[in-house]
């Protein structure tokens, strides 16, 4: 694990209430180098 990451993201649907936990390798990190690229990554894939 790469540091100042915890290795999980916290997916929660507030209008099922499902929740999810995804926990993505360390190359998903070295990918997405920052934390605003992994966000707009999570949001161009999740987002409808």
């Amino acid at each position: 694990m790469i540091g100042g990451t915890h290795g999980k993201i916290l997916h929660v649907d507030l209008t099922t209430g499902d929740v999810r936990v995804e926990r993505p390798d360390d190359d998903f990190y070295r990918l997405l180098v920052g934390g605003r690229a992994v966000v707009s990554y999570l949001l161009l894939r999740d987002l409808p």
